[in-house]
């Protein structure tokens, strides 16, 4: 008899189950160390092609020189401005250098920028050894390392937007070094200067207006083509010669009281020196201005400028804020039927003073010089007279001996003046704003009749009367201007002709 077993099997399905762990571990570690030699592999082919691209990298580069510019400013190209700080410079694609490695400067044949940078690195295909080259910008696009264009027509889009100074003339020169990597190192050093334009104004026809234009004159060249070198811009330009740059602008706003980057900072690009500027900010005005040449008459868009002089001195690669607090001169309309009287034109230059004004004084006129009527109309044109003081410390006399004498030699207080009386005038502006006054083409009315003449003519009584022809009618002289001569002339009251009545030319 057979003895059984007091042996308990254990339940087959754990059984199974124990037996199928222990070769699911037995597999797994099987699995696990051909999924370690499998990622071994990989990241050993993957090492060993990331090894051949940099080798293929390294002796792609190998047939390039770099030169690198640093990190620090100043470099290139557009700039970053705040009002009273330094210009800050930047890189942006499209932008290249030239070095001198022989008789004809040679630029870049690439470069690492993709977007606005301080820090850039430029490849030559040339093989490069030197100890040391010059380096020059020459400007957005251009072709040629050794000169540079400063554009006597600059153009901006934006307010405080300086993308346009790489195609206006910016440019730099350096000296780069090499390093033991072989790579050349070099800090760009402006060698143009920049103004930062910053109107502003409360007056209200001005903050009804936009900035359309700066246009800036110079007793000395601001533009034309240079030639750039190591010790920067020639003294002179090699042609384009011009002493007036006009900066386009994108109607900026003018509604700020306060200096505002963001509402209309305008930038230009100069050649560096000793400059007397005259500075005129043109406006667009689309609410003020009454066209009175039309019938019935109707509100017309106007343009013109406010001007503003300054001296300054600029210098290679800095950056100098103008400010202008921008205001429309106002003057007293013609009121109809207003006649000159002894009382009310006593502070009116008399006869003699006026031939002075009109002979010595340089009459300039000016037909998109801005002025306002009684504070309500908007209009422009008149004309431009050196100072009675100014013609006085010219010749050395005394102001009051021009009350005493004509500018021919009579005296008109006691003598009449021959007829016509007539002296020629230019078109044009005055080199030194301060020596000059301003008269306005106020025009004249008669009869009744509305106002003629406005911005074409001035009428201005003197404070001379003159003698009469019967005991009965009064007479009196005026001054007369046009674009193209200043008049005196005698006139009838009779006729009740109103002029611009109270006037002063100082």
């Amino acid at each position: 008899m057979t003895k059984k077993s007091t042996k308990k099997k254990a339940p087959h399905n754990l059984g199974a189950f124990n037996n199928k762990g222990a070769k699911t571990e037995k597999n797994m570690k099987t699995i696990s160390k051909k999924t370690l030699l499998f990622f071994a592999a990989t990241a050993l082919m993957a090492a060993c092609a990331s090894e051949d691209i940099d080798k293929q990298e390294h002796k792609g580069k190998q047939r390039l020189t770099t030169f690198q510019s640093g990190n620090v400013s100043p470099t290139r190209t557009t700039m970053e401005h705040t009002i009273g700080g330094k210009g800050k410079f930047f890189w942006e694609t499209g932008d290249k250098i030239w070095i001198n490695a022989g008789a004809t400067p040679i630029s870049n044949t690439s470069s690492n920028i993709t977007g606005k940078t301080n820090r850039a690195q430029f490849y030559f295909s040339s093989t490069l050894s030197g100890a040391s080259y010059l380096v020059t910008y020459t400007g957005k696009g251009s072709t040629q390392g050794d000169a540079v264009t400063i554009a006597a027509t600059q153009t901006q889009s934006a307010p405080n937007n300086t993308e346009h100074l790489g195609t206006s003339g910016d440019c730099g020169t350096a000296t780069a070094h090499r390093d033991i990597h072989g790579i050349y190192n070099f800090e760009l050093e402006h060698k143009v200067a920049y103004l930062c334009f910053q109107p502003r104004s409360t007056d209200a026809f001005v903050k009804r207006s936009k900035l359309i234009k700066i246009e800036v004159t110079s007793d000395q060249n601001l533009a034309g083509t240079y030639s750039l070198g190591a010790t920067g811009l020639s003294a002179s330009p090699t042609s384009g010669a011009s002493k007036t740059i006009v900066l386009n602008t994108n109607h900026f706003l003018l509604d700020n009281a306060t200096a505002d980057l963001d509402k209309n900072g305008s930038y230009i690009t100069l050649a560096p020196g000793l400059h007397h500027l005259t500075i005129y900010y043109w406006l667009r005005n689309t609410t003020d201005y009454t066209d009175m040449n039309v019938w019935p008459n109707v509100k017309k868009p106007i343009e013109g400028f406010i001007p503003q002089q300054l001296t300054i001195n600029v210098e290679a690669g800095k950056i100098y804020d103008i400010t202008a607090n921008l205001k429309i001169p106002s003057y007293k309309g013609i009121v109809y039927g207003e006649k000159p009287e002894a009382a009310n034109t006593a502070n009116n230059p008399n006869i003699n003073e006026c031939s002075w004004l009109a002979s010595n004084g340089n009459p300039l006129w000016s037909d998109k010089m801005l002025w306002v009527r009684d504070h309500t109309d908007l209009f422009q044109g008149g004309m431009w007279f050196k100072k009675l003081s100014t013609i006085a410390a010219e010749q050395g006399k005394p102001e009051a001996y021009y009350k005493t004498i004509a500018s021919d030699g009579n005296n008109y207080l006691t003598t009449e003046p021959s007829s016509p009386w007539m002296r020629s005038a230019t078109e044009g502006f005055p080199q030194k704003l301060d020596d000059y006054f301003f008269l306005p083409a106020t025009g004249l009315a008669s009869g009744g009749s509305a106002l003629n003449s406005v911005q074409t003519e001035g009428y201005y009584w003197t404070s001379t009367e003159a003698p009469s022809w019967s005991p009965s009618w009064h007479n009196w002289y005026y001054m007369r201007f046009d674009k193209t001569n200043v008049h005196i002339i005698k006139e009838i009251l009779l006729y009740q002709y109103t002029y611009s009545l109270e006037w002063t030319p100082q």
